[in-house]
């Protein structure tokens, strides 16, 4: 008979004690949350996030003999999120994690929006590029400092990272390279939100190696692509897919991403071979 560490003993119990109803709803939250935080919780990603409406279904759309409605059977998983996230925070006491964050931050169109982040990928992304960060958000940035005001944010994008798409591809695990694409890309269509918000916006100029805005944008496009062209190779139990995001696929950056995201989903998926999800996801939160 296998005779089981004590650690797990006593992590098992905590999960058990959990009612079933309830530990349904906290899987189906990890579930849509795993999507893009997978990478995160099990790979190298420093951050990601997921979001859900706040608001409860109207009371017409409450019963299922009104299911008929077509768009209010595609927002009811998400309006379900609400709920599983609520009873997670209920019972996250009992599965504390030193190793990631879970931070809760809302938006105007009554959005809950939940970054995941593994701190010490964090600090280490965020000081391979402090030369950014600093230029950015000023001087005084360390590491430890912006996760310190991620944690305390309840608009983190906005608010601490100045809604600079640079700063937040970086952490997103896009690589450096394809976040200033994708920045400059945004700057030259003027839906930068960093330039939109100046109240003494400057002429753009196109970069040193281009006759005009134009070119330059013309180049950035024909240089950005789907980082993962392709759907995940086979039918996983969890559904997961590589991460999406625009990058350029002749960049040594990208390519290493690659190789890095392609043996960590080759891993996560076989973790979820050997145990049930919420199991495997909560024992890699807080252990």
């Amino acid at each position: 008979m296998l005779i089981r560490p004590i650690q797990y003993l006593s992590f098992s119990r905590k999960l058990n004690a959990i009612p079933q109803k309830d530990r349904e709803q906290i899987e189906w939250f990890f579930r849509f949350l795993s999507w893009d935080t997978h990478f995160v919780l099990f790979g190298s990603k420093p951050m990601g996030f997921c979001g859900f409406l706040e608001q409860e279904p109207p009371q017409e759309y409450r019963s299922l003999d009104h299911f008929e409605d077509f768009a209010y059977r595609f927002m009811l998983p998400i309006l379900k999120l609400n709920k599983g996230w609520n009873l997670w925070k209920k019972y996250e006491h009992l599965f504390p994690s030193s190793r990631f964050l879970l931070i809760e931050n809302h938006d105007k169109s009554r959005s809950t929006i939940i970054f995941m982040i593994n701190k010490s990928e964090f600090l280490k992304t965020v000081e391979e590029n402090i030369n950014d960060f600093r230029r950015i958000l000023g001087n005084h940035i360390t590491p430890v400092i912006l996760l310190e005001k991620c944690q305390r944010s309840k608009d983190l994008i906005s608010d601490v990272l100045k809604n600079n798409d640079l700063l937040l591809g970086i952490l997103l695990g896009f690589g450096k390279h394809n976040a200033q694409l994708f920045f400059r890309r945004e700057q030259i269509m003027g839906r930068s939100k960093s330039e939109s918000l100046s109240l003494n916006p400057k002429k753009l100029l196109p970069s040193s190696e281009f006759l005009s805005l134009e070119e330059e944008l013309d180049h950035i496009n024909r240089k950005l692509g789907n980082f993962c062209n392709s759907e995940a190779s086979d039918f996983n139990q969890i559904l997961l897919l590589m991460p999406s995001f625009f990058a350029d696929a002749s960049d040594p950056e990208t390519q290493q991403l690659k190789i890095e995201y392609e043996k960590q989903y080759k891993d996560i998926v076989k973790r979820f071979q050997k145990r049930e999800f919420l199991e495997t996801v909560l024992w890699q939160y807080c252990h």
